[in-house]
C-alpha cells in the first residue's frame, strides 16, 4: 500500500468538480509552496549558487561540479523535482543552501558506477 494518497475514483460531474473535489487534497499546501519557492530565489540569487540542472549532452555525470561563465552547476536527473514536491506536500519548509552544502539535496534516484565520487 502506498504512503501516498490516491484519490478516490468517483464520477463527477465537471472536471472542475472533479480537481475541486478530489486533487486539491493531493497537492502541497498554498503556503509551504510559497516558502519554498521563495527559499529557492533567495538560494539562486547569492553570489555563487550552485545550480541544479537536468543532466544534458556531454554533461551527463550527476554529482561532478560543472563551470559555464563562472556559474557552477550539477545535473541530475528527475529527483529533486519529485523530493521537492514530496517535502512541500509534507510541509517541509526548505533551506536550499544548508542542503546543498551539507549535499543532502538529491541529485539522482540512483547513482550509475562511473558517477561515484572519485570515478569522474
Amino acid at each position: 500500500m502506498s504512503k501516498y494518497l490516491s484519490p478516490n475514483i468517483k464520477r463527477s460531474k465537471t472536471l472542475k468538480e472533479f480537481l475541486d473535489l478530489e486533487l486539491s487534497e493531493l497537492l502541497p499546501d498554498q503556503d509551504t509552496m510559497i516558502k519554498n519557492h521563495l527559499n529557492l530565489v533567495a538560494y539562486l540569487e547569492m553570489e555563487s549558487p550552485l545550480f541544479v540542472l537536468r543532466k544534458f549532452k556531454h554533461h551527463s555525470n550527476r554529482g561532478s561540479v560543472y563551470s559555464f561563465e563562472n556559474h557552477l552547476f550539477t545535473v541530475s536527473d528527475n529527483e529533486p523535482a519529485l523530493w521537492v514536491f514530496m517535502e512541500s506536500y509534507y510541509q517541509s519548509n526548505l533551506d536550499f543552501l544548508n542542503l546543498i552544502q551539507n549535499q543532502r539535496f538529491p541529485i539522482a534516484f540512483a547513482i550509475k558506477k562511473e558517477e561515484k565520487q572519485g570515478n569522474v
